[in-house]
């Protein structure tokens, strides 16, 4: 199963904002307030520490519920802490504890309640495992008008994807799904070995990370296939990250994270791969590095029937 700590998250939450699509985000919450109900109940997926809350709940702009869901325990004790600084930040006002909170700021209040859930059990009725003996999870989707998730559907499998669509379909949910690795990556200055690398990493992304052999860079193509095939509309947009040498942090763990990933393709060809690796972080302490690594943000809504 794949994990993420929160130093990771907390490096590519920049570059995630940057990236992501305006025109998708901007028809996603345009179709949520077409729906006309309030408060906005959202269901966010692979929460990690509650980058998706952050980003999305201003553009909501109305009372909002916020169901969000884990794996990961120690990430889910963390998020009320990295939601309240960047709320109190924001001058709102913060309550709650980590069984559920809530930000509140100009008459709007946004409820969170996280749930630790094993999201690789996910069953076609919407149940999950709980994660080390918390509360039954019950219907996850139930009631929710928006179902979104970030850098998750490259980790699973087609069959997983396809229960989640089929569960946006059952309650008629809006779905938005942002920043999932669609293949592309480049570095500046270009080395001889980057397409190397990148057709291994790709083939790696394609290994099971605990949902089932992953989509990998074929996730976006399945995902709108999948929801057009289900009677959703679907918006597409790119989200690349364009990292610059003032990233060298995150820089730096994706060169790392990528030569790990190509060296467990083939340990023969370990020697390359770290000579690779030597040579990009060579351009990274030299501060002349410039990686580009391809996303999509989708948008999928049930078609009219007018």
């Amino acid at each position: 199963m794949s994990t993420f700590s929160a130093h990771w998250l907390s490096l590519r939450e920049p570059a995630d904002r940057a990236a992501r699509s305006t025109a998708v985000t901007e028809c996603a919450v345009a179709q949520v307030a077409a729906r006309g109900s309030a408060p906005v109940r959202v269901l966010d997926l692979a929460t990690g520490t509650g980058a998706n809350v952050r980003f999305l709940a201003p553009l909501l702009a109305v009372p909002q519920q916020w169901r969000v869901v884990d794996r990961d325990v120690d990430l889910l004790a963390a998020l009320p802490q990295h939601v309240a600084a960047w709320a109190l930040a924001r001058g709102c006002r913060v309550s709650g504890d980590a069984g559920g909170f809530s930000v509140r700021s100009d008459g709007t209040e946004c409820l969170i309640e996280p749930r630790a859930v094993d999201l690789s059990t996910l069953t076609r009725a919407g149940v999950a495992t709980p994660t080390h003996g918390r509360r039954d999870c019950g219907a996850l989707f139930g009631d929710r008008g928006l179902v979104t998730a970030s850098a998750l559907l490259d980790l699973v499998s087609e069959r997983w994807l396809q229960v989640l669509v089929d569960r946006c379909r059952a309650t008629g949910a809006v779905g938005l799904f942002s920043l999932t690795y669609d293949g592309r990556m480049s570095c500046e200055p270009v080395d001889a070995d980057d397409e190397f690398i990148r057709e291994r990493v790709n083939r790696h992304q394609r290994r099971a990370k605990g949902f089932g052999r992953a989509l990998g860079p074929d996730a976006t193509a399945c995902a709108e296939r999948s929801f057009r095939d289900a009677g959703y509309d679907v918006r597409i947009g790119p989200s690349d990250w364009m990292l610059t040498p003032r990233q060298s942090a995150l820089q730096e763990q994706l060169i790392a994270g990528w030569a790990t990933a190509a060296a467990e393709i083939d340990a023969r060809d370990r020697n390359r791969v770290a000579a690779w690796q030597a040579r990009r972080f060579e351009h990274l302490a030299a501060g002349r590095s410039h990686v580009r690594v391809g996303h999509q943000d989708l948008v999928a809504w049930p078609r009219s029937r007018e």
